[in-house]
């Protein structure tokens, strides 16, 4: 009895979970309280491969319920393990990188976007997606743009099934600017969950508002440090939520708000205005913030939004 209590203790503290929480992907919990996103496609148990999603429409759409003894070398992103992706913590190239997050992000995400834009009143045009993954933001705007176009190194399976033949598509090293993508071609620019998977932040913003029309809008959203859970995260592990080890190498650039304010200053933006998505994981939980508590603190997401100078 002793025996096999000590052995469910064990694979208690070795149980994984994933969960949508904020970022571009799944929440990889692994060995007890771990929150980082990770892409879970299928895991292996006991020699046979599955997956498991269960997600729900509305700004809180999150997945969970899965519980395996999953070890990450068991874990398959874009058709590829984890060890084959990285190996003694070094990423092979940009594209292996890419498929890391496989392109997508929550509906918390793309509600804050897309009341954001519109309430700005900046949509109509022409909106460049650059980071697209799948196109998830596009049935979102769908019905507010003229034109619709993606820019990413890889383009996903689902963005064309997505976005239909209507929309573009260019492909582009997102950490080698500058994108095949015309000076001041763009209305509105937007990069969601984009920045925290590159080398250079301010090269990227600087790209972004080369893109943007003078007068246009760029939009950017990243992981928020500063929420609660980020906060709890860094003070018991000395990490920041979205940037533990797990994460890695598919996260590589912590962003706090002041930096993003920063850095739309030195792009010469005005007009700029910091949000948040008002949707947050509760720490050691799979479970959201109640709804009236919103802002920084409940919020796992920030956007900073700005106008380019004329």
């Amino acid at each position: 009895m002793q025996r096999d209590e000590a052995r469910r203790r064990r694979q208690a503290r070795g149980r994984s979970r994933c969960t949508w929480v904020h970022g571009r992907a799944l929440a990889f919990e692994s060995w007890g309280t771990s929150s980082c996103r990770f892409i879970l496609t299928s895991a292996t148990r006991n020699g046979r491969t599955g997956t498991r999603r269960s997600m729900r429409r509305g700004p809180t759409a999150h997945a969970k319920g899965i519980y395996w003894n999953a070890r990450p070398s068991d874990v398959s992103i874009g058709g590829m393990t984890t060890s084959e992706l990285v190996d003694d913590g070094h990423v092979h190239s940009d594209a292996e990188r890419a498929a890391l997050s496989l392109g997508a992000s929550n509906s918390a995400i793309y509600a804050m976007v897309q009341r954001t834009l519109r309430a700005r009143k900046v949509l109509g045009g022409t909106l460049v997606d650059v980071g697209c993954g799948g196109g998830g933001f596009y049935p979102w705007i769908a019905g507010d743009v003229s034109k619709y176009l993606g820019c990413d190194l890889v383009e996903y399976q689902d963005f064309t099934a997505r976005v239909g033949t209507t929309a573009g598509f260019v492909s582009a090293n997102l950490n080698s600017p500058p994108y095949p993508l015309e000076e001041a071609s763009a209305d509105v620019v937007v990069a969601i969950e984009t920045i925290e998977h590159l080398e250079n932040p301010r090269a990227f913003m600087r790209e972004l508002v080369r893109i943007a029309r003078p007068g246009g809008t760029v939009a950017v959203t990243t992981p928020n440090q500063l929420s609660f859970l980020s906060k709890f995260t860094l003070t018991i592990k000395n990490q920041f939520n979205a940037f533990q080890d797990v994460c890695y190498p598919a996260h590589i650039t912590a962003l706090l708000p002041v930096d993003l304010q920063r850095i739309a200053l030195e792009c010469r933006l005005r007009d700029i205005e910091i949000t948040y998505s008002n949707v947050g994981r509760m720490p050691l939980t799979a479970k959201h913030w109640p709804r009236p508590l919103r802002g920084r603190a409940f919020s796992d997401n920030v956007l900073i939004v700005g106008t380019v100078s004329s």
